[in-house]
Protein backbone atom coordinates (compact mmCIF):
# COMPACT_ATOMS: atom_id res chain seq x y z
CA UNK A 1 0.00 0.00 0.00
CA UNK A 2 1.13 3.28 -0.97
CA UNK A 3 1.30 6.03 1.60
CA UNK A 4 -0.20 9.43 0.91
CA UNK A 5 3.00 11.09 -0.09
CA UNK A 6 3.49 8.19 -3.04
CA UNK A 7 0.45 8.41 -4.11
CA UNK A 8 0.43 12.63 -4.69
CA UNK A 9 3.92 11.97 -6.29
CA UNK A 10 1.91 9.66 -8.58
CA UNK A 11 -1.27 12.14 -9.04
CA UNK A 12 1.70 14.54 -10.01
CA UNK A 13 2.94 12.42 -12.88
CA UNK A 14 -0.79 11.85 -14.47
CA UNK A 15 -1.59 15.25 -13.91
CA UNK A 16 1.31 15.93 -16.06
CA UNK A 17 0.29 14.19 -18.49
CA UNK A 18 -3.32 14.03 -18.89
CA UNK A 19 -4.22 16.98 -17.04
CA UNK A 20 -4.94 20.73 -17.53
CA UNK A 21 -5.36 23.38 -15.32
CA UNK A 22 -7.03 27.33 -16.99
CA UNK A 23 -9.30 29.64 -16.54
CA UNK A 24 -11.79 31.24 -17.78
CA UNK A 25 -13.09 35.22 -17.44
CA UNK A 26 -16.76 35.57 -18.64
CA UNK A 27 -16.94 39.15 -19.51
CA UNK A 28 -20.20 41.34 -18.70
CA UNK A 29 -19.46 45.46 -19.61
CA UNK A 30 -16.58 46.16 -17.75
CA UNK A 31 -16.33 43.20 -14.95
CA UNK A 32 -16.70 39.93 -15.38
CA UNK A 33 -17.17 36.06 -13.92
CA UNK A 34 -13.55 34.07 -13.62
CA UNK A 35 -13.47 30.63 -13.10
CA UNK A 36 -10.59 28.81 -12.48
CA UNK A 37 -10.54 24.81 -13.47
CA UNK A 38 -8.67 21.66 -13.63
CA UNK A 39 -9.59 18.51 -15.62
CA UNK A 40 -7.78 15.50 -16.07
CA UNK A 41 -9.18 12.46 -18.55
CA UNK A 42 -8.04 9.14 -19.40
CA UNK A 43 -10.27 6.20 -20.87
CA UNK A 44 -9.10 3.71 -17.91
CA UNK A 45 -11.61 4.04 -15.41
CA UNK A 46 -9.60 2.46 -12.36
CA UNK A 47 -6.95 5.17 -12.94
CA UNK A 48 -9.60 8.06 -13.03
CA UNK A 49 -10.98 6.25 -9.57
CA UNK A 50 -7.66 6.23 -7.85
CA UNK A 51 -7.16 10.12 -9.19
CA UNK A 52 -10.78 10.77 -7.22
CA UNK A 53 -9.53 8.75 -3.95
CA UNK A 54 -6.50 10.52 -4.11
CA UNK A 55 -8.43 13.86 -4.51
CA UNK A 56 -10.87 13.23 -1.61
CA UNK A 57 -7.85 11.99 0.76
CA UNK A 58 -6.34 15.57 0.55
CA UNK A 59 -10.00 16.97 1.16
CA UNK A 60 -10.56 18.26 -2.83
CA UNK A 61 -13.86 17.56 -3.76
CA UNK A 62 -14.13 16.76 -7.37
CA UNK A 63 -16.99 15.68 -10.36
CA UNK A 64 -16.39 12.56 -12.01
CA UNK A 65 -18.60 11.56 -15.25
CA UNK A 66 -18.05 9.56 -18.23
CA UNK A 67 -17.95 11.28 -21.58
CA UNK A 68 -19.09 9.74 -25.19
CA UNK A 69 -18.64 11.85 -28.21
CA UNK A 70 -21.41 11.94 -30.06
CA UNK A 71 -21.35 10.98 -33.57
CA UNK A 72 -17.62 10.04 -33.57
CA UNK A 73 -17.44 6.48 -33.35
CA UNK A 74 -13.81 6.20 -33.58
CA UNK A 75 -12.96 8.04 -30.73
CA UNK A 76 -13.13 6.43 -27.69
CA UNK A 77 -15.00 6.84 -24.55
CA UNK A 78 -13.50 8.68 -21.77
CA UNK A 79 -13.26 9.46 -17.71
CA UNK A 80 -13.20 12.99 -16.78
CA UNK A 81 -12.66 14.70 -13.67
CA UNK A 82 -12.92 18.37 -12.82
CA UNK A 83 -11.92 20.31 -9.56
CA UNK A 84 -14.05 23.75 -9.85
CA UNK A 85 -13.59 26.84 -7.35
CA UNK A 86 -10.76 29.16 -6.05
CA UNK A 87 -10.30 27.28 -2.79
CA UNK A 88 -10.56 23.59 -4.00
CA UNK A 89 -8.27 24.70 -6.64
CA UNK A 90 -5.70 26.24 -4.62
CA UNK A 91 -5.95 23.54 -2.15
CA UNK A 92 -5.22 21.15 -4.54
CA UNK A 93 -2.44 22.91 -6.46
CA UNK A 94 -0.21 23.26 -2.96
CA UNK A 95 -0.62 19.97 -2.80
CA UNK A 96 1.04 19.18 -6.27
CA UNK A 97 3.08 22.13 -7.24
CA UNK A 98 6.11 20.80 -6.07
CA UNK A 99 5.06 17.67 -7.22
CA UNK A 100 4.54 19.02 -11.36
CA UNK A 101 7.11 19.32 -14.09
CA UNK A 102 5.18 19.74 -17.27
CA UNK A 103 2.38 21.61 -15.17
CA UNK A 104 4.24 23.25 -13.32
CA UNK A 105 4.20 26.71 -14.69
CA UNK A 106 0.28 26.49 -15.06
CA UNK A 107 0.17 25.57 -11.22
CA UNK A 108 2.34 28.36 -10.35
CA UNK A 109 0.34 31.03 -12.64
CA UNK A 110 -3.04 29.73 -11.52
CA UNK A 111 -2.32 29.87 -7.55
CA UNK A 112 -1.07 33.91 -7.90
CA UNK A 113 -4.34 34.28 -9.97
CA UNK A 114 -6.47 32.79 -7.60
CA UNK A 115 -4.39 35.02 -4.59
CA UNK A 116 -4.72 37.94 -6.79
CA UNK A 117 -8.28 37.47 -7.31
CA UNK A 118 -8.91 37.10 -3.44
CA UNK A 119 -6.79 40.09 -2.76
CA UNK A 120 -9.51 42.01 -4.92
CA UNK A 121 -12.33 40.23 -3.17
CA UNK A 122 -11.48 41.22 0.37
CA UNK A 123 -14.85 42.24 2.30
CA UNK A 124 -16.89 40.72 -0.46
CA UNK A 125 -17.98 37.19 -1.35
CA UNK A 126 -15.56 35.32 -3.83
CA UNK A 127 -18.33 32.84 -4.95
CA UNK A 128 -19.56 34.59 -8.40
CA UNK A 129 -18.13 37.86 -7.51
CA UNK A 130 -17.63 40.19 -10.13
CA UNK A 131 -13.77 40.81 -11.37
CA UNK A 132 -13.39 44.53 -12.29
CA UNK A 133 -11.40 42.78 -15.38
CA UNK A 134 -10.51 46.11 -17.31
CA UNK A 135 -8.54 47.69 -13.95
CA UNK A 136 -6.93 44.64 -13.26
CA UNK A 137 -4.58 43.96 -15.52
CA UNK A 138 -2.89 41.41 -14.20
CA UNK A 139 -5.72 38.81 -13.82
CA UNK A 140 -5.88 39.06 -18.09
CA UNK A 141 -2.39 38.55 -18.26
CA UNK A 142 -2.30 35.45 -15.88
CA UNK A 143 -5.13 34.09 -18.08
CA UNK A 144 -3.55 34.69 -21.41
CA UNK A 145 -0.60 32.87 -20.16
CA UNK A 146 -1.75 30.49 -18.82
CA UNK A 147 -3.79 29.46 -22.31
CA UNK A 148 -0.29 30.23 -24.09
CA UNK A 149 1.33 27.29 -22.09
CA UNK A 150 -1.29 25.12 -22.17
CA UNK A 151 -1.08 25.80 -26.44
CA UNK A 152 2.51 25.09 -26.75
CA UNK A 153 4.43 24.39 -23.81
CA UNK A 154 7.25 26.02 -21.52
CA UNK A 155 10.16 26.96 -23.95
CA UNK A 156 13.74 25.89 -21.59
CA UNK A 157 15.32 29.15 -20.30
CA UNK A 158 12.02 30.74 -20.33
CA UNK A 159 10.57 33.48 -17.93
CA UNK A 160 7.61 31.74 -16.27
CA UNK A 161 5.51 33.99 -15.30
CA UNK A 162 7.29 37.10 -16.72
CA UNK A 163 7.27 38.94 -13.04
Amino acid sequence: MWTLDQRLDWLGGIIDGEGTFTATLRKGGHQGWLTPRFIVANTNEALMLEVQSILDAIGVPSYLRYYVPPNKPRVKPSWWIEVKGKDRLERLLVELESRLVAKGPQAELLIRLIRRRREIAVGRSMHYTKVPIDQDSEIVECVGRIHELNRRGVVPDESITGS
